[in-house]
């Protein structure tokens, strides 16, 4: 990454998806709200959030209609029966109609409402219940007798069975008590063997089947559909907080100016690994400051030290990239690398690679005395196993530290010795 960039590198991909992410909640919430405030709940949610709303309950939505849909065919077709007293003259129609026809319709619903989208899904739901409407109101059209009015009270259970136990859509529903009520009403007022004031009577008593289902179906669907833009609110909201707080939490752990952890995580951490030191496990602490930063601030200006930071916290960043390992702003212009599980030479290795990263960046330092004319850095290296306590193993690495920046800057020194630029950057290991 070019010096002066401004930022150190992250995850591709991680934060745009993380953005994209929270903009799609915050899109749904605001959705929602308009939603139950307008307290219309039978409309459209929205492209967006009527896709939710179908991705979210599809699949209990599949449930229902199979279960409904076997549960309609058993019962469909036990009229089959009852069609040898109510029908006998029609009798093979009616069973023709219904084992041949209308229950294949009823299967491929059960086949294809896990296959098709919502939109279709629905309507084939509403086109086979205008089918299995269809039948009564047929075989009442050819039925002649005392007994025609038998049919009437199948055309009711049918409506009953469409817009309250299956149930369709509102919108659906609607539309199919609307054509069912059309031939009904028209095959019940051209019949010759209904008189006409009787006609009248089945006709209101089927209008007002209708509207009741219609009006309990109205008060299900839309009680369904509150309910769920009430539960989506509550956890968006809930997802919300939980990532607001994350950031809270990621914004006390990091500097603001580097993006590396700060001095309060690096000591949780320096804590958390001396407790699993204390049972074995070694780990390795580099403290590096960046030469003569004074008089580069002073020469460059705050600002050109600030991007002089960021990029070195790059490399700081680029090279601690075990699962456990942290890198760390100490405090000014000085840094500190956490590495688990690392041997002293492993540890000199990084070091190394840190050394020389800061020096590739070749940041101009006019005001440096020793004709380096580069920002460089130095760095103290020290390992769990030669410490007593936390502090001892913080100090050992400071007075590294200041051992390499009294010998000459620009290299690295632990308590096995002094690393000059030259010293080939992997030792043997103790």
């Amino acid at each position: 990454m070019p010096y002066g960039s401004g930022q150190t590198e992250r995850p591709a991909g991680g934060p745009a998806a993380a953005n994209d992410s929270a903009t799609l909640d915050a899109v749904l919430l605001d959705a929602a709200d308009r939603c139950l405030r307008s307290g219309r709940f039978l409309d459209s949610f929205g492209p967006v959030l009527e896709a939710r709303f179908e991705a979210d309950t599809r699949q209990d939505r599949i449930r229902q209609i199979r279960y409904a849909v076997f549960i309609g065919i058993l019962v469909f077709n036990i009229y089959n029966l009852t069609g040898l007293v109510t029908l006998p003259d029609w009798w093979v129609l009616n069973l023709v109609l219904r084992a041949a026809v209308v229950t294949p319709v009823g299967l491929f619903v059960y086949w294809a409402s896990s296959r098709v989208g919502g939109g279709l899904r629905e309507m084939l739901c509403a086109g086979a219940m205008v089918g299995a409407n269809g039948v009564p109101i047929l075989l009442m059209a050819l039925e002649g007798g005392p007994r025609i009015y038998l049919c009437t009270a199948e055309i009711m259970l049918s409506i009953v069975f469409g817009s309250n136990v299956l149930p369709l859509r509102f919108s659906w529903a609607c539309i199919v008590s609307a054509v069912t009520a059309v031939l009904a009403t028209t095959v019940v007022l051209t019949k010759s063997d209904i008189p006409i004031e009787l006609g009248l009577v089945i006709v209101i008593d089927l209008l007002v089947m209708m509207n009741f289902t219609l009006m309990a179906a109205r008060r299900t669907e839309a009680a369904n559909r509150r309910d769920y833009l009430l539960t989506l609110r509550e956890t968006l909201r809930g997802r919300r907080l939980a990532e607001d707080n994350t950031m809270l939490a990621r914004l006390s752990t990091t500097d603001s100016l580097t993006g590396l952890a700060n001095r309060r995580r690096f000591a949780r951490s320096m804590g958390d690994l001396w407790q699993g030191a204390l049972e074995g496990r070694r780990f390795a602490l580099i403290l590096l400051d960046v030469d003569h930063f004074k008089l580069f601030n002073d020469r460059y200006g705050h600002s050109a030290g600030d991007d002089c930071l960021r990029a070195i916290a790059a490399i700081l960043a680029r090279h601690a990239t075990g699962p456990s390992d942290v890198a760390a702003r100490y405090g000014g212009e000085e840094f500190a690398v956490l590495l688990p599980g690392r041997t002293l030479a492993q540890a000199l290795e990084v070091a190394e690679a840190l050394r020389r990263g800061v020096e590739d960046l070749a940041v101009p330092h006019a005001a440096r005395k020793d004709g380096l004319g580069r920002v460089t850095v130095s760095l103290g290296v020290a390992i769990s196993s030669q410490a007593a306590s936390e502090a001892a193993l913080v100090e050992a690495a400071d007075l590294a530290l200041y051992a390499a920046k009294e010998a000459g800057r620009n290299r690295i020194q632990s308590p096995a010795g002094p690393r000059r630029r030259d010293d080939p950057a992997v030792m043997p290991a103790a």
